[in-house]
């Protein structure tokens, strides 16, 4: 069973071909350790939406969105 397309998500355009797919494949973390590292960002960008600060909501939202992601294609390789 493959990866489900996702051709009008900005995951299927961007993250898996780019960037998680090529990654997956040599990442030796185990896929829980991403998704505790994915929590942990999903805590900052709460945090930065109560202060309400653009930029480390942007980069924490696309770190939290990247290594969710990522934690799923580990996953199926594991």
């Amino acid at each position: 069973m493959g990866r489900p397309l996702l051709s009008n998500s900005f995951d299927g355009s961007f993250f898996y071909p780019c960037l998680v797919t090529p990654l997956a494949t040599v990442v030796k973390i185990h896929p829980n350790l991403i998704t505790l590292a994915c929590i942990v960002c999903k805590f900052a960008v709460l945090q930065a939406m109560v202060q309400l600060a653009p930029l480390p909501l942007l980069v924490w939202g696309v770190l939290e969105r990247y290594l969710d992601c990522l934690d799923g294609e580990v996953a199926r390789l594991h």
